[in-house]
Protein backbone atom coordinates (compact mmCIF):
# COMPACT_ATOMS: atom_id res chain seq x y z
CA UNK A 1 0.00 0.00 0.00
CA UNK A 2 1.27 3.46 -0.90
CA UNK A 3 2.37 5.87 1.81
CA UNK A 4 1.28 9.49 2.02
CA UNK A 5 3.56 11.70 4.08
CA UNK A 6 2.09 14.71 5.90
CA UNK A 7 4.34 17.20 7.65
CA UNK A 8 2.86 19.50 10.32
CA UNK A 9 4.67 22.84 10.40
CA UNK A 10 4.11 26.15 12.12
CA UNK A 11 5.44 28.35 14.88
CA UNK A 12 5.39 27.45 18.56
CA UNK A 13 1.92 27.63 20.19
CA UNK A 14 0.17 27.40 16.81
CA UNK A 15 -1.66 24.20 17.75
CA UNK A 16 0.30 21.66 15.68
CA UNK A 17 0.58 19.14 18.48
CA UNK A 18 -3.13 19.44 19.30
CA UNK A 19 -3.85 18.64 15.64
CA UNK A 20 -1.46 15.68 15.81
CA UNK A 21 -3.22 14.36 18.91
CA UNK A 22 -6.62 14.87 17.29
CA UNK A 23 -5.43 12.74 14.36
CA UNK A 24 -4.97 9.91 16.85
CA UNK A 25 -8.66 10.27 17.69
CA UNK A 26 -10.19 10.70 14.21
CA UNK A 27 -7.84 8.32 12.31
CA UNK A 28 -6.43 6.05 14.99
CA UNK A 29 -7.33 4.37 18.27
CA UNK A 30 -7.17 7.48 20.43
CA UNK A 31 -4.62 8.32 23.09
CA UNK A 32 -2.38 5.48 24.33
CA UNK A 33 -3.17 4.83 28.04
CA UNK A 34 0.45 5.51 29.04
CA UNK A 35 0.26 8.96 27.42
CA UNK A 36 -2.87 9.84 29.42
CA UNK A 37 -1.10 8.92 32.65
CA UNK A 38 1.94 11.00 31.70
CA UNK A 39 -0.12 14.02 30.68
CA UNK A 40 -1.97 14.12 34.01
CA UNK A 41 1.01 15.76 35.71
CA UNK A 42 1.46 18.14 32.76
CA UNK A 43 -2.16 19.34 33.07
CA UNK A 44 -1.70 19.97 36.79
CA UNK A 45 1.48 21.90 36.02
CA UNK A 46 -0.42 23.90 33.36
CA UNK A 47 -2.96 24.99 36.00
CA UNK A 48 -0.36 25.94 38.62
CA UNK A 49 2.09 27.63 36.24
CA UNK A 50 -0.74 29.59 34.59
CA UNK A 51 -1.92 30.94 37.97
CA UNK A 52 1.66 31.90 38.85
CA UNK A 53 2.12 33.60 35.48
CA UNK A 54 -0.92 35.80 36.08
CA UNK A 55 0.29 36.65 39.60
CA UNK A 56 3.76 37.49 38.29
CA UNK A 57 2.15 39.91 35.83
CA UNK A 58 0.55 41.90 38.69
CA UNK A 59 3.64 44.12 38.99
CA UNK A 60 3.47 44.87 35.26
CA UNK A 61 0.06 46.49 35.76
CA UNK A 62 0.76 47.84 39.27
CA UNK A 63 -2.05 45.67 40.63
CA UNK A 64 -2.51 44.58 44.26
CA UNK A 65 -5.18 42.46 45.91
CA UNK A 66 -7.74 44.33 47.98
CA UNK A 67 -9.30 41.13 49.37
CA UNK A 68 -7.17 39.59 52.17
CA UNK A 69 -8.37 36.08 51.20
CA UNK A 70 -7.16 36.61 47.64
CA UNK A 71 -3.79 37.86 48.91
CA UNK A 72 -3.42 34.76 51.10
CA UNK A 73 -4.34 32.58 48.13
CA UNK A 74 -1.78 34.40 46.00
CA UNK A 75 0.95 33.82 48.58
CA UNK A 76 0.12 30.10 48.70
CA UNK A 77 0.16 29.73 44.90
CA UNK A 78 3.41 31.68 44.48
CA UNK A 79 5.14 29.44 47.00
CA UNK A 80 3.76 26.22 45.50
CA UNK A 81 5.78 23.87 43.33
CA UNK A 82 4.47 22.51 40.02
CA UNK A 83 4.27 18.90 41.20
CA UNK A 84 2.44 15.78 40.01
CA UNK A 85 -0.26 16.25 42.65
CA UNK A 86 -2.60 19.10 43.39
CA UNK A 87 -3.46 19.51 47.06
CA UNK A 88 -6.92 20.56 48.18
CA UNK A 89 -5.54 23.80 49.66
CA UNK A 90 -3.78 24.73 46.42
CA UNK A 91 -6.83 23.89 44.30
CA UNK A 92 -9.05 26.07 46.49
CA UNK A 93 -6.48 28.89 46.42
CA UNK A 94 -6.51 28.93 42.61
CA UNK A 95 -10.33 28.95 42.58
CA UNK A 96 -10.33 31.80 45.12
CA UNK A 97 -8.04 33.80 42.83
CA UNK A 98 -10.10 33.00 39.73
CA UNK A 99 -13.16 34.45 41.51
CA UNK A 100 -11.29 37.61 42.57
CA UNK A 101 -11.84 40.86 40.63
CA UNK A 102 -8.20 41.99 40.86
CA UNK A 103 -6.94 38.64 39.56
CA UNK A 104 -9.47 38.77 36.69
CA UNK A 105 -8.34 42.29 35.83
CA UNK A 106 -4.79 40.99 35.35
CA UNK A 107 -6.07 38.03 33.33
CA UNK A 108 -7.94 40.48 31.07
CA UNK A 109 -4.51 41.84 30.03
CA UNK A 110 -3.23 38.36 29.10
CA UNK A 111 -2.23 39.32 25.55
CA UNK A 112 0.61 41.31 27.19
CA UNK A 113 2.25 38.24 28.72
CA UNK A 114 2.72 34.54 27.91
CA UNK A 115 -0.30 32.53 29.07
CA UNK A 116 -1.96 29.37 27.79
CA UNK A 117 -4.99 30.36 25.67
CA UNK A 118 -7.50 28.18 27.50
CA UNK A 119 -6.13 28.49 31.02
CA UNK A 120 -9.50 29.90 32.11
CA UNK A 121 -11.19 26.64 31.06
CA UNK A 122 -8.79 24.65 33.21
CA UNK A 123 -9.50 26.99 36.14
CA UNK A 124 -13.23 26.42 35.70
CA UNK A 125 -12.73 22.65 35.63
CA UNK A 126 -10.83 22.93 38.91
CA UNK A 127 -14.12 23.85 40.62
CA UNK A 128 -14.97 20.13 40.45
CA UNK A 129 -11.92 19.18 42.58
CA UNK A 130 -11.23 16.40 43.57
CA UNK A 131 -13.26 14.85 40.70
CA UNK A 132 -11.05 16.96 38.42
CA UNK A 133 -7.40 17.32 39.48
CA UNK A 134 -7.67 15.18 42.61
CA UNK A 135 -5.59 12.10 43.57
CA UNK A 136 -7.92 9.64 41.78
CA UNK A 137 -8.59 11.79 38.71
CA UNK A 138 -7.85 10.43 35.24
CA UNK A 139 -7.82 13.03 32.44
CA UNK A 140 -10.51 12.71 29.78
CA UNK A 141 -9.83 12.91 26.07
CA UNK A 142 -11.00 16.53 26.15
CA UNK A 143 -8.59 17.28 29.01
CA UNK A 144 -5.69 15.80 27.08
CA UNK A 145 -6.39 18.05 24.11
CA UNK A 146 -5.96 21.04 26.44
CA UNK A 147 -2.58 19.82 27.68
CA UNK A 148 0.18 22.28 26.72
CA UNK A 149 3.82 21.36 26.25
CA UNK A 150 6.42 22.75 23.86
CA UNK A 151 7.03 20.24 21.06
CA UNK A 152 10.65 19.10 21.37
CA UNK A 153 12.09 16.90 18.66
CA UNK A 154 10.04 14.85 16.21
CA UNK A 155 6.90 12.77 16.73
CA UNK A 156 5.56 10.43 14.05
CA UNK A 157 2.56 8.14 13.72
CA UNK A 158 1.20 5.98 10.92
CA UNK A 159 -2.49 5.48 10.16
CA UNK A 160 -3.98 2.92 7.76
CA UNK A 161 -6.69 4.55 5.62
CA UNK A 162 -8.06 1.81 3.35
CA UNK A 163 -10.73 4.03 1.79
CA UNK A 164 -7.99 6.42 0.66
CA UNK A 165 -5.78 3.56 -0.49
CA UNK A 166 -2.79 4.71 1.56
CA UNK A 167 -0.98 4.57 4.85
CA UNK A 168 -0.80 8.10 6.18
CA UNK A 169 2.43 8.99 7.93
CA UNK A 170 1.93 12.09 10.06
CA UNK A 171 5.01 13.95 11.31
CA UNK A 172 4.95 16.68 13.98
CA UNK A 173 8.07 18.76 14.57
CA UNK A 174 8.86 21.36 17.23
CA UNK A 175 7.90 24.93 16.35
CA UNK A 176 10.29 26.89 18.56
CA UNK A 177 13.03 28.64 16.58
CA UNK A 178 15.70 26.42 18.10
CA UNK A 179 13.82 23.29 16.99
CA UNK A 180 13.44 24.25 13.32
CA UNK A 181 16.93 23.13 12.32
CA UNK A 182 15.68 19.58 12.97
CA UNK A 183 13.05 19.88 10.22
CA UNK A 184 15.41 19.45 7.25
CA UNK A 185 15.69 15.61 7.19
CA UNK A 186 11.90 15.34 6.97
CA UNK A 187 11.40 17.63 3.98
CA UNK A 188 12.21 15.12 1.25
CA UNK A 189 9.27 13.21 -0.21
CA UNK A 190 6.57 15.10 1.67
CA UNK A 191 3.19 14.89 -0.10
CA UNK A 192 1.30 17.42 2.01
CA UNK A 193 2.40 20.22 4.33
CA UNK A 194 -0.19 21.32 6.87
CA UNK A 195 0.94 24.75 7.99
CA UNK A 196 -0.84 25.64 11.23
CA UNK A 197 -1.44 29.31 12.02
CA UNK A 198 -2.87 30.60 15.29
CA UNK A 199 -4.84 33.53 13.88
CA UNK A 200 -5.65 34.73 17.40
CA UNK A 201 -2.01 35.70 18.08
CA UNK A 202 -1.94 38.94 16.10
CA UNK A 203 -1.53 40.89 19.36
CA UNK A 204 1.12 38.68 21.00
CA UNK A 205 4.89 38.25 20.86
CA UNK A 206 7.02 35.11 20.76
CA UNK A 207 8.00 33.49 24.04
CA UNK A 208 11.56 33.11 22.69
CA UNK A 209 11.77 36.67 21.30
CA UNK A 210 9.73 39.34 23.10
CA UNK A 211 10.33 41.80 20.24
CA UNK A 212 8.75 39.63 17.53
CA UNK A 213 5.02 39.63 16.79
CA UNK A 214 3.71 36.06 16.52
CA UNK A 215 1.60 36.64 13.41
CA UNK A 216 4.50 38.36 11.63
CA UNK A 217 6.74 35.41 12.51
CA UNK A 218 4.15 33.01 11.09
CA UNK A 219 3.86 34.98 7.84
CA UNK A 220 7.63 35.04 7.39
CA UNK A 221 8.00 31.33 8.17
CA UNK A 222 5.21 30.47 5.73
CA UNK A 223 6.89 32.53 3.02
CA UNK A 224 10.11 30.61 3.60
CA UNK A 225 8.38 27.20 3.46
CA UNK A 226 5.92 27.86 0.61
CA UNK A 227 8.62 29.15 -1.73
CA UNK A 228 11.37 26.69 -0.83
CA UNK A 229 12.74 24.32 -3.46
CA UNK A 230 12.03 21.26 -1.28
CA UNK A 231 8.27 22.08 -1.08
CA UNK A 232 7.83 22.61 -4.84
CA UNK A 233 6.29 19.15 -5.30
CA UNK A 234 4.12 19.21 -2.17
CA UNK A 235 0.57 20.35 -1.64
CA UNK A 236 0.08 22.87 1.17
CA UNK A 237 -2.94 23.15 3.43
CA UNK A 238 -2.97 26.28 5.59
CA UNK A 239 -4.99 25.70 8.74
CA UNK A 240 -6.16 28.89 10.42
CA UNK A 241 -6.45 27.63 13.99
CA UNK A 242 -7.95 29.05 17.20
CA UNK A 243 -10.79 30.85 15.42
CA UNK A 244 -12.78 30.67 18.68
CA UNK A 245 -10.04 32.66 20.47
CA UNK A 246 -9.98 35.13 17.56
CA UNK A 247 -13.74 35.61 17.92
CA UNK A 248 -13.33 36.38 21.62
CA UNK A 249 -10.52 38.88 21.05
CA UNK A 250 -12.28 40.73 18.24
CA UNK A 251 -15.92 40.63 19.33
CA UNK A 252 -15.69 40.51 23.14
CA UNK A 253 -12.34 42.07 24.08
CA UNK A 254 -12.36 44.44 21.05
CA UNK A 255 -8.61 44.12 20.44
CA UNK A 256 -7.92 45.65 16.99
CA UNK A 257 -6.18 43.50 14.38
CA UNK A 258 -3.62 46.29 13.96
CA UNK A 259 -2.96 46.78 17.67
CA UNK A 260 0.73 46.03 17.00
CA UNK A 261 0.94 48.69 14.27
CA UNK A 262 2.25 46.04 11.84
CA UNK A 263 -0.96 45.37 9.91
CA UNK A 264 -2.28 48.69 8.65
CA UNK A 265 -4.31 46.97 5.90
CA UNK A 266 -6.33 44.92 8.42
CA UNK A 267 -10.10 45.51 8.75
CA UNK A 268 -11.01 48.04 11.45
CA UNK A 269 -13.13 46.77 14.34
CA UNK A 270 -15.67 49.49 15.03
CA UNK A 271 -19.39 50.07 14.75
CA UNK A 272 -20.53 46.52 15.50
CA UNK A 273 -20.60 46.35 19.32
CA UNK A 274 -24.41 46.35 19.52
CA UNK A 275 -25.10 44.72 16.16
CA UNK A 276 -24.56 40.91 16.09
CA UNK A 277 -25.00 40.77 12.31
CA UNK A 278 -22.30 43.40 11.75
CA UNK A 279 -20.07 41.61 14.27
CA UNK A 280 -20.28 38.33 12.35
CA UNK A 281 -19.62 40.17 9.10
CA UNK A 282 -16.54 41.80 10.61
CA UNK A 283 -15.25 38.41 11.81
CA UNK A 284 -15.71 37.00 8.29
CA UNK A 285 -13.86 39.99 6.83
CA UNK A 286 -11.03 39.44 9.33
CA UNK A 287 -10.67 35.78 8.32
CA UNK A 288 -10.67 36.77 4.63
CA UNK A 289 -7.89 39.25 5.43
CA UNK A 290 -5.79 36.46 6.98
CA UNK A 291 -6.51 34.37 3.87
CA UNK A 292 -5.31 37.17 1.56
CA UNK A 293 -2.20 37.94 3.63
CA UNK A 294 -0.97 34.34 3.67
CA UNK A 295 -1.69 33.57 0.01
CA UNK A 296 0.21 36.74 -0.87
CA UNK A 297 3.32 35.05 0.56
CA UNK A 298 3.17 32.27 -2.10
CA UNK A 299 4.62 32.59 -5.57
CA UNK A 300 2.22 29.87 -6.77
CA UNK A 301 -1.15 29.34 -5.08
CA UNK A 302 -2.46 26.54 -7.34
CA UNK A 303 -1.26 23.94 -4.84
CA UNK A 304 -2.42 25.75 -1.69
CA UNK A 305 -5.70 25.26 0.17
CA UNK A 306 -6.97 27.17 3.24
CA UNK A 307 -9.17 25.78 6.03
CA UNK A 308 -10.44 27.40 9.25
CA UNK A 309 -10.97 25.48 12.50
CA UNK A 310 -10.34 25.21 16.21
CA UNK A 311 -8.09 22.20 16.68
CA UNK A 312 -9.47 21.47 20.15
CA UNK A 313 -12.84 20.56 18.58
CA UNK A 314 -12.72 16.98 17.29
CA UNK A 315 -15.58 17.37 14.80
CA UNK A 316 -13.82 20.31 13.13
CA UNK A 317 -10.55 18.37 12.88
CA UNK A 318 -12.48 15.43 11.43
CA UNK A 319 -13.60 17.77 8.63
CA UNK A 320 -9.98 18.83 8.06
CA UNK A 321 -8.90 15.22 7.55
CA UNK A 322 -11.82 14.65 5.19
CA UNK A 323 -10.32 17.41 3.07
CA UNK A 324 -6.95 15.67 3.36
CA UNK A 325 -8.64 12.48 2.10
CA UNK A 326 -9.97 14.36 -0.92
CA UNK A 327 -6.45 15.63 -1.69
CA UNK A 328 -5.09 12.08 -1.47
CA UNK A 329 -7.83 10.64 -3.70
CA UNK A 330 -7.30 13.40 -6.28
CA UNK A 331 -3.60 12.64 -6.45
CA UNK A 332 -4.13 8.86 -6.54
CA UNK A 333 -6.92 8.82 -9.12
CA UNK A 334 -5.99 11.73 -11.34
CA UNK A 335 -2.33 12.36 -10.59
CA UNK A 336 -3.22 16.00 -9.98
CA UNK A 337 -1.76 18.32 -7.37
CA UNK A 338 -3.99 21.24 -8.34
CA UNK A 339 -6.13 22.45 -5.43
CA UNK A 340 -7.36 25.73 -6.88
Amino acid sequence: MNKFRILLLGTSESGKTTLFNQARIVMGAGYPPELAARMRSVLIANVIVGAKTILDAADMFDRTFTDPQAQSAADLVLNAEATNDLSEDLAHAIITLWDDEDFRAIWDQRSNFQLQDDWDELAEKLRAYPAWGGPDWTPSQEDLLQCRTHSIGIEEEEFLRSKWGVKVRLIDVGGLRGERRKWTPYFEGVDLIIFVVSISEYDQVLAEDQTKNRLQESLELFNEIANAKWSSKSNILILFNKVDVLRDKLLSQHIPLNVSGLFADAPKCNGYQNDPEKAERFLSNAIRWFHTRFLAECRDTKFVLVQVASAVHTEQVDNIFRVVGEIILRRNLHGSRYLR
